[in-house]
């Protein structure tokens, strides 16, 4: 959902500086944190569980906005500063830009969803073909971003705009009464829980609860962070269907796409689990690194050795024969 008007190519040196930098704070960042949950995923068993795998999808779709999208932008305002547009980059950037961000609204949607369908039916949650509904749910997450992308290149700026205002409003109405509901519901359950003496296994059922609630306190503040970055980008979607372009323009749509760099920070610290296991990989990688690079490091002297070796036997070997010579 980001756009650029190859009609405008004229930005202020200072606005160029300032965005450029921005983005390139938060394309390290977004690259290095979003990577760090896909290996950390990887190598910990305990978070190879199928809730995860949704966080998993979140992160490779801001993983492309991070890795592609803001250097494109970089480059791009670079090049606008000196009134210059290249409608190639700008079709990538469309493309890459449009896809991931979509993308990453519906996979927030079902992450909802999911969230929902726990706290009201976990029974249901856990026990109705949850492997399938999840396949379902990341198809649609890149199937209809796709439709949309390919719609937005090829058919209509204007009607996309709208359709994609509209979208997040309805999801963000969604959203909230979504959460409302789950809080309501925890709630409800915890003062039952008060209330009972006699519970079966009450010991599981609180440990389930409180972390029930935390997974969806964690997942509530993720998606209000994400209201809050891309509102504004949103607002000049609808408000200039026609012609996103413009300094301010750049300036939301790098607000909106900083986002992506953002969501690994909130699971470090909002979820224990997440915290230990990053630790873990930082820790873990860090030392494999080094004790690769001391074997490289061993490997390159030996060699070193080997040649200095042949060279001295080559040089004696060629003294002994201008002696042989001079006999």
């Amino acid at each position: 959902m980001v756009d650029s008007n190859s009609t405008f190519c004229d930005l202020p040196y200072s606005s160029t500086v300032a965005i450029a930098t921005i983005n390139a704070i938060f394309c390290v960042l977004g690259i290095i944190g979003n990577s760090l949950v896909l290996v950390t995923v990887y190598r910990t068993m305990e978070l190879r569980i199928l809730s995860n795998l949704y966080l998993v999808a979140l992160a490779i779709a801001d993983f492309l906005t991070s890795a592609i999208v803001q250097p494109l932008l970089i480059v791009m305002v670079i090049q606008e500063s000196k009134g210059e547009c290249n409608k190639t980059l700008e079709t990538v950037f469309r493309s890459v830009g449009n896809f991931s961000a979509a993308a990453s609204f519906l996979i927030l949607l079902f992450i909802t969803t999911e969230r929902l369908l726990a706290v009201l039916k976990p029974i249901l949650y856990k026990n109705f073909h949850p492997k399938r509904r999840f396949v379902v749910f990341i198809s649609i997450s890149v199937i209809l971003p796709l439709i949309y992308t390919i719609l937005r290149l090829a058919v209509s700026k204007k009607a996309t705009s709208y359709f994609s205002g509209i979208l997040l409003v309805f999801g963000y109405i969604y959203v909230v009464a979504c959460y409302l509901i789950i809080l309501l519901q925890l709630r409800r359950q915890s003062r039952k829980m008060k209330r009972s003496t006699s519970i079966p296994h009450g010991e599981d059922t609180r440990s389930t609860r409180h972390a029930e609630k935390a997974v969806t306190s964690t997942m509530a503040l993720i998606i209000g962070i994400f209201t809050i970055m891309w509102g504004p980008f949103f607002y000049y979607r609808i408000s200039q269907p026609s012609t996103n372009s413009g300094e301010g323009y750049n300036w939301v749509r790098t607000t909106a796409i900083s986002n992506s760099a953002l969501n690994f920070i909130v699971y470090a610290l909002r979820m224990k689990r997440f915290q230990n296991a990053f630790k873990t990989t930082i820790v873990t990688v860090s030392i494999q690194c080094y004790e690769r690079r001391a074997v490289l490091m061993l490997k390159t002297e030996l060699i070193m050795y080997v040649l200095a070796r042949m060279n001295l036997n080559l040089y004696v070997l060629d003294h002994q024969s201008q002696c042989c010579w001079r006999i």
